[in-house]
């Protein structure tokens, strides 16, 4: 009697079986390189850009992978029932584009990840209970037109064939399962493909649930006759073609795919994946994958900006119980929001306004995808375009992306930074600009400033507006004062040691309801408890274990906390914690600054400005105007607004306001600016304003790079996350708030044994062996 596992059954055999899964499939001729061929019969075209691919029973990630080579450009969703394979595909290399989910197909199909412009099922249809109901499941999470490609042990019908698997079968592969322990596994893949479709009856199948243009192809080399590749589609070959041409189209225009984001009102489309090459993976400590529910710990995660959110949702989705405090009404920290009622009875939602989600913040974009897989939330913003009061004018919209031809086409394009002033430049100065390295870089330049950095690599004074724009005010600090590491880090990180570019996204929406409030509901279904409107006064830790958190409701007990907090909070809270750390590491955290204020202008104008005025500019020589926004270029709050009054909504910005300036005279000097860059502006009549200063971000002055405070604490149950933390990687600024975030959490999992999160980075060093190899000489 033939016994078939099913469900639970079926997914404990391949937990127990992915230890020795890949060794066996490794032994199998042909299995690899059809998987490949099924993947490609796909046929999606441009290399998968702009497109979503479910991977219907990954496995250990072999038809994941298959996916990935014939579509380097798709973004990815790999699902199996067995947290065993899904250990084994998460210990291997993955791009940024790629994830995976644990839950069986049927439980997948049936949420709210769809719509996938293709679904792959390798070796899945003859294990499930219901292939009908699944096959009607996986139309609805196909677009129209949408590709489907099974893989799958489906005997041709012949005696021959069904006779030649029994052979193998008892032969080989029953007795090679039966060495490793999995002889249950192997009987059952027996008896399942005995007792499924033949080829022309899974075709059968697939026609009834609805699909067209069903056909099957065989495989070829001893699996022929008994494999099958079988490719249909959901719906008409005539609305598959258009909705490749709707892709096609959302691609097109003056940019590259990767560049592309949503249109407002489009279909969702896929997030870009990185298109780096040579990113760099960074793997967790081996661990389990979750909690079981007996010994999930109680962890605390003071803080709910990027950092706090970004812990506290890897330590929920690991099974830990968490609890998030945040002083603020709601989440978001330094990046919330909150309504405010305009003069003319309408509400808005006022934040601190424009932020530049970069193509390199891989690990603040994962997070993101946690509520949207395709990044839909998030607008592209054509170009990055800067403006000099003296006329010079800088774009980076055609210039090349890859180092070092964005570094040449920039020097080819710039009116600013041409060819003599590249032959000008000190070369043995400038080298260390091609060879990043973390921490090395703070150990050789950061105790020399941003600007006595570029003065002495004879940087042009024409385009120092360049550097300090683009890269120094970005950290609100003024260039005499920024470490010139960080400068230097600024210049690996955006532009000569990745391939992702200057180009960004924005949110759709303000922050919280594109970003805060889905991820808040998202960390509320893993069982997280948000307790907003309550600041962390103290933390003690106990002696038998375990620390408390003091707040105004009274003491809170948690196995481990995480403090991701800014500058003045961190500093706030340790000093209110005498039991906590060591003197030499509290000293440490009482020498952080925060960076000089800044001001946010917003301003609901009476009549548009220009339309041909950018939803960006960066401008410098305007009296401390650092840049103005045009908010109903890309928010869709603001440009309702604009659609419904006939006017604009601008936004100015002004970075390192030296200490003791009178406020309003700011405020007033900033709007004769935006008269300056935007003569149209003169005549129109602000219906309202709102002015905000802060002053509350890190400040990376030259020389104090060693005290700033790491991810790691004196204490093992206390880590520290947050853009002003230590990070021996190549982030900054929100990238370097989300990245720390998943450090501290993974750093308190190690500790019982759970697995962190895989982080991205832009590469480690220069991308030049001959670059880096001068480099050393020079510094030598």
């Amino acid at each position: 009697m033939m016994t078939l596992l099913r469900d639970h059954d079926l997914a404990r055999a391949f937990d127990h079986a992915s230890r020795t899964y890949d060794r066996l499939t490794a032994l199998n001729p042909g299995y690899r390189s059809e998987l490949l061929r099924s993947a490609r019969r796909l046929r999606l075209p441009d290399d998968g850009a702009g497109l979503r691919v479910a991977d219907l029973g990954c496995g250990t990630g072999a038809s994941t992978r298959a996916l990935l080579r014939a579509a380097p450009r798709a973004h990815i969703t790999a699902v199996d029932a067995s947290s065993g394979m899904l250990h084994r595909a998460l210990d291997k290399p993955w791009p940024p584009q790629v994830r995976f989910l644990h839950m069986t197909a049927e439980e997948f199909a049936a949420g709210d990840e769809g719509p996938f412009d293709a679904v792959f099922a390798a070796y899945l249809f003859r294990n499930v209970t219901g292939p009908d109901q699944l096959l009607t499941a996986v139309r609805t999470l196909l677009r129209p037109g949408g590709r489907l490609a099974v893989h799958e042990y489906s005997l041709s019908g012949s005696p021959v064939h069904r006779a030649l698997w029994n052979t193998l079968c008892r032969g080989v592969i029953i007795p090679a399962g039966t060495l490793g322990g999995d002889r249950a596994l192997y009987r059952h893949l027996r008896a399942s493909v005995l007792r499924f479709d033949t080829a022309p009856a899974f075709t059968d199948r697939l026609r009834r649930a609805g699909f067209t243009g069903v056909r099957v192809a065989p495989v070829a080399g001893w699996q022929t006759g008994i494999v099958h590749t079988f490719l249909a589609r959901n719906g008409s070959a005539a609305t598959g073609a258009a909705a490749t041409a709707t892709a096609r189209d959302h691609r097109g225009g003056a940019m590259s795919a990767p560049e592309r984001g949503p249109r407002r009102g489009s279909a969702p489309r896929a997030a870009r994946r990185g298109r780096d090459r040579r990113a760099e993976i960074v793997m967790p400590a081996p661990g389990r994958d979750r909690f079981e529910p007996a010994d999930a710990p109680h962890i605390a995660v003071a803080g709910a900006g990027i950092a706090g959110i970004a812990a506290a949702t890897l330590l929920a989705e690991r099974g830990a119980r968490v609890t998030l405090y945040e002083r603020g009404p709601a989440l978001g920290g330094r990046l919330t929001g909150a309504p405010t009622r305009l003069a003319d009875g309408s509400t808005a939602t006022m934040t601190r306004g424009f932020h530049a989600f970069f193509r390199q913040y891989y690990n603040l974009r994962g997070l993101l995808r946690r509520t949207d897989p395709a990044l839909t939330r998030l607008t592209a913003l054509p170009d990055y375009p800067l403006r000099h009061s003296a006329g010079l004018a800088d774009s980076f919209a055609r210039v090349p992306r890859t180092p070092p031809l964005s570094a040449l086409g920039f020097v080819a394009l710039s009116p600013t930074f041409g060819w003599r002033d590249l032959a000008a430049l000190d070369a043995r100065a400038a080298l260390p600009l091609l060879d990043v390295r973390v921490p090395e870089v703070y150990d050789r330049y950061d105790s020399l400033s941003a600007a006595a950095f570029l003065e002495s690599v004879r940087f042009p004074e024409a385009a120092h507006h360049l550097a300090f724009e683009v890269f120094s005010r970005s950290f609100f600090a003024d260039p005499r004062e920024l470490s010139a590491a960080e400068l230097l880090l600024m210049f690996h990180i955006y532009f000569l040691g990745s391939a992702e570019g200057l180009l960004f996204d924005v949110p759709g929406e303000p922050f919280p309801q594109a970003l805060w409030e889905p991820l808040g509901t998202y960390l509320e279904r893993l069982g997280a408890t948000l307790r907003t409107g309550t600041p962390v006064h103290a933390v003690r830790p106990l002696d038998g274990g375990g620390v408390e958190l003091r707040t105004g409701t009274g003491a809170h007990r948690h196995d481990a906390a995480v403090l991701a907090l800014d500058p003045e909070g961190l500093r706030r809270l340790v000093a209110g914690s005498p039991q906590l750390g060591t003197p030499s590491w509290r000293d440490d955290i009482a020498a952080l600054r925060t960076a000089p204020p800044f001001l946010v202008s917003r301003l609901w104008l009476d009549r548009p400005v220009r339309p041909d005025r950018p939803g960006f500019l960066g401008t410098s020589g305007y009296d401390g105007l650092d840049n103005i926004s045009v908010l109903e270029r890309y928010e869709g709050e603001a440009a309702r607004w604009a659609a419904r009054t006939g006017g604009s909504v601008v936004e100015l910005h002004a970075y390192a306001v030296p200490d003791g300036t009178e406020r309003e005279k700011t405020q007033r000097l900033l709007l004769e600016q935006l008269h300056r860059v935007y003569p149209e502006t003169r005549r129109a009549r602000i219906v309202d304003a709102r002015h905000e200063w802060h002053d509350d971000c890190p400040l990376f002055e030259a020389g104090t790079y060693r005290r700033r405070p790491a991810v790691r604490t004196p204490d093992p149950r206390i880590t520290l996350a947050g853009d002003a933390i230590r990070c021996d990687l190549p982030v900054a600024l929100m990238e370097r708030a989300a990245t720390t975030g998943f450090l501290a959490a993974g750093a308190l999992l190690a500790r019982w044994n759970v697995k962190g999160q895989v982080l991205w980075t832009v590469p480690r060093a220069g991308r030049s062996r001959l670059l880096r190899a001068l480099n050393a000489m020079a510094g030598r």
